[in-house]
């Protein structure tokens, strides 16, 4: 019953664990967003207990959507129990994953579907211009999933992903593709070629592998956060030791961190997991 707290860091490696954010039992893949507008932070995340998966998985509009947004004052204390339930105007499967950003007048959601694995997973765009109503602009930009946008200049972009069909698998890694232009410039016309309508995927790929046979994250990687502090781009992703598609396997779920000069040349922390599991009885154990 994954749930959701927060640590802080001096240095970006070591992190202090602080209180739970989210006591429902049922909370992930979260994104957090400041709107300067009311001073607000949102979050939005995956609730299973509002979408069953088993629900979900059968696709089409009547199926429910597990995507809300709850609001806070200071960007710890959530109104879980007044969150709204996002849907995705004119997408017919339910959508997670999210990663939004403000980008001029409007709030850009890259967003994924919610399939069954080992099934075709794709990421689109949704705008919005009060972070509760959405409407799909772009589908698909990138054959892929767990989707994180990074505007590296004027009209340059990254975009990092998980492979396609490969949510929650074994060997699961980190990929890069980049655009150059105004995002604004995807909405003009249906995409529906993996990795291109304006996207290039980095010949490089993947930018970040699971580990070797018995390390820490030898299982898959995904679910990653980037962000740039300085002349240094920063990278935490959530890291399987053990993925066999077992339920015991996420038991070995951990927190890494990686560092880049350039966003495409990623090296491991070598104090990972930044973010180890709990001991013994702890919540996060």
């Amino acid at each position: 019953r994954p749930n959701r707290a927060y640590a802080n860091s001096r240095d970006g490696s070591h992190f202090e664990g602080k209180e739970q954010i989210s006591h429902l039992g049922n909370v992930e893949d979260d994104h957090v967003v400041h709107n300067p507008a009311d001073g607000k932070y949102y979050m939005f995340y995956w609730d299973r207990a509002a979408a069953p998966w088993d629900s979900v998985m059968k696709g089409g509009d009547h199926q429910p959507s597990g995507l809300f947004v709850a609001v806070s004052n200071d960007e710890t204390h959530f109104d879980f129990d007044h969150a709204t339930r996002i849907n995705v105007e004119g997408q017919q499967w339910p959508v997670k994953y999210s990663h939004v950003i403000k980008e001029g007048n409007e709030w850009i959601m890259f967003y994924g579907q919610a399939v069954t694995r080992g099934h075709s997973s794709m990421t689109g765009i949704a705008t919005s211009t009060d972070l509760v109503h959405w409407t799909k602009r772009a589908f698909p930009v990138v054959k892929g999933h767990d989707a994180e946008i990074l505007k590296t200049g004027e009209d340059s972009w990254y975009l990092f992903y998980a492979p396609d069909s490969f949510f929650d698998m074994p060997g699961a890694n980190v990929r890069l593709a980049t655009y150059q232009g105004k995002l604004s410039a995807l909405f003009e016309e249906p995409r529906s070629r993996a990795d291109t309508g304006g996207w290039s995927a980095y010949p490089g790929n993947p930018v970040l592998k699971p580990g070797e046979k018995g390390a820490w994250d030898a299982g898959a990687l995904g679910s990653m956060t980037i962000l740039k502090a300085g002349n240094l781009f920063h990278m935490y992703y959530e890291a399987w030791g053990v993925r066999d598609k077992r339920l015991e396997d996420y038991n070995s779920l951990q927190i890494g961190h990686a560092t880049s000069r350039d966003g495409l040349h990623w090296k491991k922390d070598p104090i990972n997991p930044v973010l180890p599991k709990g001991t013994d009885s702890a919540w996060d154990a």
